[in-house]
């Protein structure tokens, strides 16, 4: 029973985001039903069927242009509306699997990562936006590479020149291995490990430095829950030469807008130190352990003939 429970957290979840937001604009029970959901989520059902309002398609809409005043805070809306219902699908196939394979080995820990996290996301927007570090993708992610390398059949290959370089996806694995090569597979992981650090560290304290800080941060009203302040109007067409703010979110020329300044200029700008550091020591990893594959696999090729 508890396992069934755990496996039936993502439907509901996304059930439930798709599903409220029509319940408000019926009629009856189910309408007083629809409004004390969207009460108990701060009108954010409201919101999710305003922009549901305006179609689903199969990769998207772009919905910048239409000036909705709301914030759409529901991940699941937001996966769906703006990507496309055929990354909705592909991506609850993934976390459904990940969740039946962590149910299956036990895996207690990362199970309550990614329950919380996919609970959380019926009201906040962090859930399939990787500014916000979601930590439930990495368990998804680890979920497919491992599958994958278990069936041996399935390979990546990359095209490079007019040859087909075939990399097994267990390139950088130590199964079935004599020790020595062993040890010299750890070595290198370990050295790829530390340069990826080193680089990512590098390039986080190289944008904290030298990337330009806005005078302040420039937020639509219906997008922010803060107290009444001065209302401001900003054309992006037309805007002053010695402007350096940042625009979050642009409502249009016609819209009220907020100006945030101190604390949020220093987040603004430790979030996206931290994010090019962890750009930079993924992509160095990711070259790095690619590399390293495609050697293996060309010193194969090599014993093999």
């Amino acid at each position: 029973m508890e396992k069934t429970l755990m496996q039936c957290v993502l439907p509901f979840c996304m059930v439930i985001s798709i599903v409220a937001p029509y319940m408000i604009d019926t009629s009856g029970m189910i309408r007083m039903i629809g409004q004390l959901l969207n009460k108990a989520v701060n009108n954010r059902f409201l919101a999710s069927s305003v922009y549901l309002s305006y179609g689903i398609a199969p990769f998207g809409k772009n919905l910048v242009s239409e000036n909705i005043s709301f914030a759409l805070d529901s991940s699941y809306i937001s996966l769906l509306v703006n990507d496309g219902w055929v990354i909705f699908v592909l991506t609850a196939v993934g976390y459904f699997c990940t969740i039946r394979d962590c149910v299956r080995e036990n895996r207690r820990k990362e199970l309550a990562i990614m329950l919380s996290f996919l609970i959380a996301g019926i009201s906040e927007p962090f859930l399939f936006n990787t500014s916000f570090k979601n930590l439930s993708l990495i368990f998804v992610g680890e979920y497919l590479f491992r599958i994958l390398g278990e069936r041996g059949q399935i390979k990546f290959g990359l095209g490079i020149a007019s040859k087909k370089w075939i990399v097994p996806v267990t390139g950088m694995g130590t199964r079935s291995k004599p020790e020595w090569e062993k040890e010299k597979l750890k070595r290198i992981k370990r050295f790829i490990t530390g340069i990826s650090v080193i680089t990512g560290m590098t390039i986080g304290i190289l944008y904290w430095l030298f990337a330009v800080e806005p005078d302040a941060v420039y937020i639509a009203v219906g997008n922010t829950d803060c107290g009444q302040r001065e209302e401001l109007y900003l054309d992006m067409e037309d805007l002053p030469e010695d402007f350096s703010g940042m625009i979050l979110e642009y409502p249009g020329p016609d819209q009220p807008m907020y100006q945030f300044t101190g604390n949020i200029i220093t987040l603004e700008h430790l979030r996206g130190s931290v994010s090019w550091g962890l750009i930079g020591a993924t992509g160095c990893g990711v070259l790095g352990s690619g590399g390293v594959c495609v050697m293996q696999g060309k010193g194969r090729r090599w014993k093999k003939s």
